[in-house]
C-alpha cells in the first residue's frame, strides 16, 4: 500500500476486513507511528525509492495499490514496482487525465480517476486479485458506497463485515481536535463519513483539516470491534 491518505487506508480497512495482510508505505511519521501500534507493518519512506519497495518485499507481493498525492511520482513507484515485479497486479491512481496512458506505458494494470470512485475501484479490484468470493466482495463494496454517500446501511449481525455507527462529541478528547490531529482512521481504522454540526449543517467527506465541535455527530463506518475501540478511547477520554 503506497500511500495511506483517504484512499489508501479505505482500501486497507477492506484488506483487513477481509483479514489480508499488507505493507504499508508512507512519509507521515504519525501515520506509521499509528500503524504500527496497531499491528500493521508499516515503513516510513519515499515508495519511489528502490531500497523502500526492497523492504517492503514488493518483488514477493501479488498486488501494489499506488495512492500517493504526488502525481509526478505515482509512475515513478509505478515504474520501480513493475521492474521488481512483472507479475503483480499495481492499481494506481492518478488525479489528471492525461497522465493515464503514461502509467499504463509504466506498467500499472488499473489506472482509477477520482477520489472516491477510486477508492471505490481500488477496493472492487484488490479484493477480486486477492480471490474474496465475488458476493462478499460487492456486499462490501455495496456498504461501502453507501456509507460514503451518507445513504442508511441496513443493520447486520455479521462481524466480518463494516458497521455505520453515529455518535455526538461531547467533551473529550475529541473536542477542537482537527480529523489529522485524531487519527481515527489510523489509530482504529475508522472512517468518518460526514459530520452534521449542532446547527444541522452536514459536512460529507470531511477533509484532514475540519475540526471537530462540542455538538457534532459522526457518522462512522468501520468494523464493529474498531468502531468499539473508537468509543471506548472517546469515553476513557484519551486516558492510557
Amino acid at each position: 500500500m503506497c500511500g495511506y491518505g483517504r484512499v489508501g487506508s479505505a482500501v486497507a480497512e477492506a484488506l483487513e476486513t477481509f483479514e489480508t495482510r499488507y505493507v504499508a508505505i508512507e512519509t507521515d511519521p504519525d501515520i506509521v507511528k499509528g500503524l504500527r501500534a496497531r499491528g500493521i507493518k508499516a515503513i516510513f519512506g519515499d515508495a519511489s525509492q528502490h531500497a523502500v519497495l526492497a523492504a517492503a518485499h514488493a518483488e514477493e507481493a501479488r498486488l501494489a495499490v499506488v495512492v500517493i498525492p504526488e502525481s509526478d511520482r505515482v509512475e515513478v513507484v509505478v515504474r520501480q514496482l513493475r521492474r521488481m515485479n512483472a507479475t503483480m497486479a499495481i492499481l494506481a491512481r492518478s488525479d489528471r487525465a492525461e497522465a493515464r496512458e503514461r502509467l499504463m506505458a509504466a506498467g500499472a494494470t488499473e489506472v482509477i480517476q477520482p477520489e472516491l470512485e477510486a477508492a471505490s475501484t481500488l477496493i472492487r479490484h484488490a479484493l477480486r486479485t486477492l480471490a474474496v468470493p465475488r458476493e462478499r466482495a460487492l456486499d462490501y463494496l455495496e456498504r461501502f458506497r453507501r456509507a460514503m454517500d451518507a445513504v442508511p446501511v441496513a443493520a447486520t449481525d455479521e462481524a466480518a463485515l463494516p458497521q455505520v455507527r453515529e455518535i455526538t462529541i461531547d467533551a473529550g478528547r475529541l473536542a477542537d481536535q482537527s480529523l489529522r490531529e485524531a487519527r481515527i482512521r489510523e489509530r482504529f481504522g475508522v472512517t468518518v463519513t460526514a459530520i452534521t454540526r449542532s446547527t444541522g449543517e452536514v459536512l460529507l467527506h470531511p477533509s484532514a483539516d475540519t475540526r471537530f465541535r462540542r455538538g457534532d455527530n459522526l457518522r462512522l463506518f468501520g468494523l464493529p470491534q474498531q468502531v468499539a475501540q473508537l468509543l471506548e478511547d472517546v469515553r476513557a477520554g484519551g486516558q492510557g
